[in-house]
This record gives C-alpha cells, structure tokens and sequence, in this order.
C-alpha cells in the first residue's frame, strides 16, 4: 500500500512539473494560442547631471556640476531613485580669481527621501587674488522631488 501511494504521489509531482515549466497559455479571440514565458527585464540605469551656482561669503560664486546615475521607481513621487554619484567639477563663476584643487567626495555623499535627494560633499581652493587662498567645503543637494 504504501508503495502504491508513493508511485502515485511521485506521478503528480511530474505531472506538475512538466505542466508548470511549459509556461502560461492564453486563449485569443481568433482561437489561436499563444504561449509566453515569464521573463525578467534588467532594470535600466541613466546618466543625469546637476549644474549649480554655490555661493560663499560675500558673493564668491562657483558653478559645480555633478554627474549621476539614476533608475526609475514607481514608489517614489518623482519616479526616479538616485543609484550613484560619478563625479563632476567645479569652476570659477563670479568674483573668484581661479578655484582649483577640487573634489568631488562621492563616498560620503547622504540620501535621505528613498534616494530621490543627495547631499554631496563637494571642496575646492579659490584664490581671490594677492596670494589670498581660501579653502571651501560644500553641501551640494541634488533633488528630484
């Protein structure tokens, strides 16, 4: 008896199987069918980039821009979830006689909002001449909200 039921049960299982890997059936209205698979897409990763104008001291102007990645998310606001920081540059906008000497610091850059904003570290020397350097840090936001 109990070897009866073992080959049964063992029958169903294959049956099941071989019913379920075959992948899911639809009937048309033309009554044909078609067959389809369950296939996974890879989400896709875009390149977005962030230009601002900072502002230190009385006037002292730069124009950083930042480069990031991002993908699309349904269950945030704007749509979008930030996945990384690339990089970017800073240079002299207005009152600045030359800013070198800068850094974007992409490892210790902050998200809060499901990744929808990013505070980024951001540094620089500026000279505002006569031998006068001064050494900046800067709390870039990029905001997608």
């Amino acid at each position: 008896m109990k070897r009866l039921v073992t080959i049964l049960l063992s029958a169903l299982l294959m049956m099941n199987c071989v019913y379920s890997s075959t992948g899911r059936v639809f009937a048309l209205e033309d009554a044909e069918q078609k067959v389809t698979a369950n296939v996974a897409s890879p989400r896709e990763f875009l390149r977005g980039t962030h230009t601002s104008i900072e502002t230190y001291g009385a006037g002292y102007q730069v124009k950083v821009t930042i480069n990031y990645t991002y993908r699309y998310e349904a269950s945030n606001v704007s749509g979008k979830y930030i996945t990384g920081i690339l990089g970017g540059d800073v240079v002299e906008y207005r009152l600045w006689t030359s800013v070198g000497n800068s850094n974007i610091h992409v490892n210790n850059v902050t998200y809060s909002e499901n990744h929808q904003v990013a505070r980024v570290p951001v540094s620089y020397d500026g000279s505002i001449g006569s031998g006068n350097n001064i050494h900046v840090d800067e709390l870039v936001t990029i905001d997608l909200t």
